[in-house]
């Protein structure tokens, strides 16, 4: 009889086992949002991503603050573009649709865009002659801002533009072939506009004017 017993309690431990080990548990229900990088200007963007364990599927929700605009509010990763200085703080949520959810923050640090001081010009030259023996000059000028553009006739546009303030350097506008005025305009600052991302429009600035002489050549 004690072997018999002791037989049937084998058997018995053996199927408990198999039972514990056919059903393995879901996985928890958890998130951590990321947020790359973590400082940025006004008008850059930042990457947003949801990290959840592998194997669960669940519905993500992204909510920011009034300072951030969010590209795909229910996709793990997406990205936001900042629109207001500070810390901001990004929330993403998971649900698994089985009453299981849960939460996660990241903050990100906006600084304000850098503002140049008043743009100035001066010593605006005209680099060569224009005539049959140079079909091509510069204009050049000393100058102060971030932004530069010479326009002139018949459509001539010439930009430079750099991506930190400058002081007292020298820029050229290259490629002037026709004789007139050339309008000098240096941008105080730029300003995020449009819908897409990095798109930049400039705000108000100083206009100088040079005249160029000659002759343009003749068309081939």
């Amino acid at each position: 009889m004690l072997l018999l017993a002791t037989i049937l309690l084998a058997g018995s431990t053996k199927a408990a086992a198999r039972k514990l080990t056919s059903f393995p548990a879901d996985p928890v229900v958890s998130v951590t949002a990321v947020a790359s990088p973590l400082v940025v200007t006004v008008g850059q963007i930042v990457n947003l991503s949801a990290e959840t364990p592998d194997g669960l599927e669940v519905d993500y929700l992204w909510t920011g603050p009034s300072g951030a605009l969010i590209d795909e509010p229910t996709f793990g990763g997406t990205f936001a573009t900042m629109t207001s200085p500070g810390i901001q703080t990004f929330t993403v949520t998971v649900d698994d649709l089985q009453g299981g959810t849960a939460t996660s923050t990241v903050s990100v640090t906006v600084l304000a865009p850098e503002l140049c001081p008043s743009p100035t010009a001066s010593n605006l030259q005209v680099v060569g002659t224009l005539g049959r023996d140079k079909c091509s000059i510069q204009l050049s000028a000393l100058v102060s801002g971030r932004h530069f553009e010479f326009t002139g006739p018949n459509g001539y546009v010439y930009s430079v533009i750099y991506r930190s303030c400058q002081e007292n350097i020298t820029i050229f506008a290259e490629n002037v072939k026709e004789p007139g005025t050339y309008t000098l305009k240096i941008y105080q600052e730029e300003v995020v506009s449009g819908p897409i991302p990095g798109r930049r429009a400039a705000g108000d600035g100083q206009y100088y004017t040079i005249d160029v002489g000659g002759a343009a050549c003749p068309n081939p």
